[in-house]
Order: structure tokens, then C-alpha cells, then sequence
């Protein structure tokens, strides 16, 4: 005999199927059968769809929102998750959802599902400075964790707990050692957000010259890793000496291990030069030979990047010589 209420087991049934749940009443259901229900949508959208009647209700069911971190099935924790966030939002919200700091830093750390360690991290986040306790679980995700969305997440969320600098330092040098684009590249902008607010980042400096002494060919994407990483170096005016090598023998050689694409990232090389002033003395030879035949870096006559690649040397020599010239060096 089934003992099901109606609507819920039509829910159910527009669950499975991956229908919308638009137009069903999912406020007439208690917490009980919003989690019950989540257990079944296989979407994100009628699981957020879920979560978001599951906040409506306020901090009253906090209890069963708090059990379901524990549920066997990864959507339900994961519902439950995006309800707290929710309600995180909500700065009136916010003291009644701080108790559950310590078990989402446990989620960030130990559950075995992606979706549902980025959600506690987002959840943290969220939380604010409320959540400021869990930055030792947060640093260790954001260095540790096997996904890198998930080190993204961590790391995105000890900035918004407002993480110790000590604490967000070691996490943001993790990142930019990484060997993965995406991570060094925020690992970078993290600390530029850091020096912006006149912080001291410069135990970063030995990771930040990383960048070129074991670059990683990642074209266009060098805006946002060696060329940021340059641009912070020079900021802070930290001492240089040594890159323009690395930087040059990266320019004779990176193309020879391309089939394509690497002009992007060629031409990037050669601004990244002029940007090194005074330590790129060395560099200037280099230049040259590209101005005299761009070719030899991996640049036919017949593309259209071939003036560029003369008019950037170009650039950068008489950056190197002004900078040069004003310190009295030359």
C-alpha cells in the first residue's frame, strides 16, 4: 500500500524525470520532504530550486539542515549545503549559522564529494568573518585538496572570511608554485588584492620569480600568470636579477615544443622584458637577434604577427635603456 502523500510523490516523479519544478508548491512541504526530495534531483536546477525553498524557511529547521551534512547521499548533504549558504547571505542570518563553522571546515576537508566540499567552502565564505576560525582547514583545502576547483573555492573563501595574512600567504604561494594555470593565476591575483591593501607580500617574491624560472606554456592565459606576476614583481619593486636570463632562454626555446599557438605567448616574452628595467641589460642582444630575424623564435615572415614581434623588441630595448639611463647605468 503506498503511504505517500500526493505531492510528494508526484515531486518525486518530476524530480526523476529532470523536470522543472516550477509551479509546485514546494513551500507547502516541511524541511523533512525538501531533503527527502533532493535525494532524487540529478540537476542542479531542481536542486537549487530545493535549497532555495529550504532557506525560505529560515533558521527554525537549522537542526535538520545540520543532519543532512551527515546523509549518505551526496545530493541531499549537497541541498543542504546551498540552503545554508542561502541563508549565510543574510547578515541578520549569520550568528545563527556560526555554530556550524566547525563542521563545514570538517566538510571542506573530508567529504568525498566535490560538489559538496566546494558548497561548505562557498558556505564559509558566505558566513564572512563569522567563519574566520575555520582559515587553518580552509589554507590546507585550498593547498591540499586533489581537484583544483576546489582549491579555487577554498582559497576564494579565506579571502572572504578575512584569513590572518600569515595564514593567506602560504596558501596564495601554494598556488602560485602550482603547476596548473588556473591556480597560479589566481594564486597571483590574490596577492595583488593583498599588496593592494598595503600589505606585505614579500615572502611571496621567491614564488612570484617562480613564474619565470619554471614557466608553464600556457599562451593567451600569460596575462593572467607571467604577465600579472611581472607587473606585481615591478610593483613592489623587487630585485629582478636573474629573470631576464630565464625569460630569454624561454624565448629561444618554448616554440621549438609548440605546434601552434605560441605566438601569443611569444609576444608576451618580449613586453615582459622591457618590463624588467634595469636587470634586463642582458636581454637587449636577445632582442636584437629578434629584430633582425623573428623567425629564429619561432615567427615566419609570413605571419601577421612578424611586425609585432619587431615592433615589441623594439619596445622593450628602449625600456630596458630608459630605465638604465636613469639610474645611471648607461
Amino acid at each position: 500500500m503506498n503511504t505517500m502523500p500526493g505531492h510528494t510523490l508526484l515531486l518525486l516523479t518530476l524530480v526523476m524525470l529532470g523536470a522543472p519544478l516550477h509551479g509546485t508548491d514546494l513551500a507547502s512541504l516541511s524541511t523533512a520532504e525538501l531533503l527527502t526530495q533532493s535525494r532524487t534531483a540529478y540537476s542542479l536546477f531542481p536542486r537549487k530550486e530545493l535549497s532555495q525553498a529550504l532557506a525560505a524557511k529560515g533558521v527554525k529547521d537549522l537542526p535538520q539542515l545540520t543532519a543532512a551534512l551527515g546523509h549518505a547521499h551526496w545530493h541531499v548533504r549537497h541541498c543542504a549545503l546551498l540552503a545554508l549558504k542561502t541563508l549565510a547571505q543574510d547578515q541578520d542570518k549569520r550568528a545563527a549559522l556560526q555554530p556550524l563553522v566547525p563542521k563545514l571546515a570538517e566538510v571542506i576537508l573530508r567529504d568525498p564529494a566535490l560538489g559538496v566540499r566546494m558548497a561548505a567552502a562557498d558556505c564559509l565564505g558566505a558566513l564572512g568573518e563569522q567563519a574566520k576560525s575555520a582559515q587553518k582547514e580552509l589554507a590546507k583545502a585550498s593547498v591540499e585538496d586533489a581537484e583544483d576547483w576546489m582549491r579555487l573555492s577554498a582559497a576564494a573563501a579565506l579571502s572572504a572570511v578575512h584569513a590572518d595574512p600569515p595564514v593567506m600567504m602560504v596558501a596564495y604561494e601554494a598556488m602560485i608554485r602550482s603547476t596548473d594555470k588556473v591556480s597560479r593565476g589566481a594564486g597571483i591575483s590574490k596577492a595583488a588584492a593583498l599588496q593592494a591593501k598595503n600589505l606585505d607580500i614579500s615572502s611571496l617574491v621567491p614564488a612570484l620569480k617562480n613564474v619565470f624560472l619554471k614557466p608553464l606554456y600556457d599562451a593567451n592565459y600569460s596575462h593572467h600568470t607571467r604577465e600579472a606576476a611581472m607587473n606585481l614583481l615591478v610593483l613592489i619593486k623587487a630585485d629582478l636579477t636573474g629573470l631576464a636570463s630565464a625569460i630569454t632562454h624561454d624565448l629561444a626555446t618554448i616554440w621549438k615544443t609548440q605546434e601552434d599557438g605560441y605566438h601569443p605567448y611569444q609576444r608576451i616574452t618580449l613586453k615582459l622584458l622591457g618590463k624588467t628595467g634595469i636587470y634586463g641589460e642582458s636581454a637587449i642582444p636577445v632582442l636584437e637577434a629578434v629584430i633582425a630575424n623573428p623567425a629564429n623564435f619561432g615567427c615566419a615572415r609570413s605571419h601577421p604577427d612578424y611586425p609585432g614581434f619587431i615592433a615589441d623588441s623594439r619596445a622593450s630595448i628602449q625600456q630596458i635603456r630608459a630605465a638604465l639611463a636613469s639610474k645611471g647605468t648607461k
